[in-house]
């Protein structure tokens, strides 16, 4: 049970990173946070800009525009970061949460980072409200991966082994000196301890980890705030933070959960992660709440938006859909009307 108490006096730094591919994303994000706290919440939202526009940069702010909130866009040297590793849809913007104790004001000591493919559907205040203490961060454990080794945490093998799949999200944990049984958070949705990152120069670190161990990294940034943090964050529901591979599971017992907490987390998220392709916004994209997403971004200054096929895939589309129609509705009849008539001139 939740027991954290909400607080509505200090204002809430909620922070996001992204450039103009998941400017959407970060749109809908940050609306759905704003309105999770309601209206009498101070809200201050912090842009960690991987590269966006000036035009996406005014929609955004008209999309958050309401008197609790204050948007501020935060400039990081993209340049000092380019030797990092990204694939796929992971581009230099997920690297940026790793600088956010060095960007925001002197004046933030804590912070909530969340992902710009998440949408909030429990009061945020709740999450701010939980304690810290001397933790690094506060974060819910990976579904996937949730331990460093979870054949020495867990007493039943998970989804990934039987992928296939290494179930060690940091191959080299040994020769880092770290335990086997401790747990491996995901990095999407962060209750960060700024003031402590600030004094131990998380930032400096984390860099220095990753390029050190460049040839054992899985899962990019990931990889070094959990060597960074291991044994020093805090866990908190897993509700927070549903990563997409929720979906993915056969079932409870593949997971690190009992089936209570799966099938809260399964049918009950506070904070949705769309942490793995296709993202709600893609065409193919079937997530149980892809339309909580599409609420959230009609409530900015893309209502309007929603993916489309380009003119000649879907021109392809109609005509193999004619093609179907005809097979099935059109061709019988002109079987069975030629062998009528081919009938009716072999008898005359």
């Amino acid at each position: 049970m939740h027991k954290a108490q909400p607080t509505t006096g200090e204002p809430i730094a909620v922070v996001t990173a992204c450039d103009e591919n998941y400017v959407r994303g970060a749109a809908a994000a940050i609306r759905s946070a704003i309105d999770s706290v309601g209206p009498e919440q101070p809200v201050r939202v912090f842009v960690l800009d991987g590269g966006i526009t000036d035009r996406s940069k005014a929609r955004l702010v008209r999309s958050w525009r309401q008197p609790n909130v204050v948007t501020e866009f935060l400039q990081p040297d993209l340049a000092a970061i380019d030797d990092m590793h990204t694939s796929d849809h992971i581009n230099l913007s997920t690297y940026l949460r790793i600088l956010l104790a060095d960007l925001v004001p002197a004046d933030v000591t804590k912070a909530i980072y969340l992902d710009a493919d998440t949408i909030v559907r429990r009061d945020l205040t709740h999450l701010w409200s939980e304690p810290l203490g001397d933790a690094l961060c506060a974060a819910t454990n990976d579904i996937f991966h949730p331990y460093l080794n979870p054949r020495q945490a867990l007493p039943r093998p998970t989804h990934c082994m039987l992928l296939q799949v290494n179930p060690e999200p940091i191959p080299n944990y040994r020769e880092l000196g770290l335990a086997g049984t401790e747990p491996y958070f995901n990095a999407g949705v962060m209750l960060v301890n700024v003031e402590r990152w600030r004094r131990e120069q998380f930032s400096s670190q984390a860099f220095e980890c990753l390029r050190d161990n460049a040839d054992h990294v899985r899962y990019w940034d990931q990889y070094a705030l959990n060597v960074l943090c291991s044994g020093r964050w805090k866990s908190v529901d897993a509700r927070w933070n549903q990563n997409s591979h929720t979906y993915r599971l056969p079932g409870w017992h593949l997971s690190h959960l009992d089936q209570a907490e799966f099938e809260r987390l399964k049918h009950d998220p506070w904070i949705v992660h769309f942490d793995y392709v296709p993202k709600p916004w893609d065409l193919d994209s079937k997530h149980p709440f892809r339309q909580d997403f599409f609420r959230a971004l009609d409530r900015t200054c893309w209502w309007w938006w929603r993916p489309r096929r380009p003119m000649r895939e879907r021109l392809q589309i109609l005509h193999q859909n004619y093609r179907r129609w005809r097979q099935k509705n059109w061709s019988p009849r002109v079987r069975a009307w030629k062998e009528r008539w081919l009938g009716r001139r072999r008898a005359a």
